[in-house]
């Protein structure tokens, strides 16, 4: 670790000058492969239990890969991203495991089977208020774990967050439950930046027959940044000035995009 990462570290984190880390750090750097892994979990914010790192996070990288069949790099990655969903004692993680599967119905091939995992660590109370949300819209508790089980990620928001999206989705633009349930991308997008200037783009061209009138809102915030503008935005000057205002850009900055999208 730099001096800088170390700083860091100590004021993100005061309390782990307490703990003892020599073995945690041996542990994680056998489990995460790399000095950068264990940096990024140092220096991240909040409180770890570095005793369970050093006696059960490389059993549970085993677990994991018994379990579930995840490749080391897969594995690692979460790790990183949610320390605190996998360094715990092994036994706790081996039940959660299962919880995955029989109450969420992820198997344990899906992409999505770790982020289950980490959907479970914010508590049954928790993840019943904001299924009360979704119902209050008119979904279904069937509808609700079909979008469970394609991407946990979208109960990740606040409850005051899911409510404007939401709004957004289902009284702005009419979606219904049984269609948003199998669309997770449009629960991982921000609205203002993302969502409403492409649904207001692609309104535009529809209207003007410049593109298919079924072409979907999901296709399209799928995209990068540079492929929506290649496809959607600087082919079509009708809609130059309109998306500039919505992404609170420029038109210069939207040809220096036609630059180099032509170059």
């Amino acid at each position: 670790m730099s001096e800088s990462d170390v700083i860091q570290t100590i004021v993100r984190n005061p309390m782990i000058l307490r703990q003892r880390l020599g073995p945690a750090i041996h542990a994680l750097k056998t489990a995460l492969g790399s000095d950068e892994n264990v940096v990024k979990i140092l220096k991240k914010p909040g409180r770890y239990k570095f005793n369970c790192a050093a006696n059960y996070v490389i059993p549970n990288v085993e677990l994991l890969q018994k379990y579930c069949g995840i490749s080391s790099e897969t594995i690692q990655k979460h790790i990183v991203r949610h320390p605190n969903s996998f360094i715990l004692k092994t036994d706790l993680l081996r039940d959660a495991l299962i919880k995955v599967e029989l109450k969420l119905g992820i198997p344990g091939h899906s992409p999505m089977f770790l982020y289950g995992v980490n959907f479970l660590r914010f508590g049954e109370k928790n993840i019943k208020d904001k299924c009360e949300v979704f119902k209050s819209f008119g979904w279904t508790q069937s509808d609700i774990m079909k979008l469970i089980r394609l991407n946990p990620m979208c109960f990740t928001s606040s409850e005051s967050r899911i409510k404007e999206r939401l709004g957004y989705l289902m009284n702005q633009m009419g979606y219904k439950p049984n269609y948003l349930a199998m669309q997770p991308i449009l629960f991982m997008c921000r609205i203002e930046k993302r969502l409403l200037p492409r649904h207001r783009v692609l309104e535009i061209l529809k209207e003007k027959g410049l593109i298919r009138m079924d072409y979907l809102l999901s296709s399209a915030v799928s995209c990068s940044e540079s492929v929506f503008l290649k496809r959607f935005v600087l082919p079509f000057e009708e809609v130059h000035d309109v998306y500039a205002q919505l992404i609170g850009s420029t038109l210069d900055s939207l040809n220096v995009g036609r630059s180099k999208s032509q170059s």
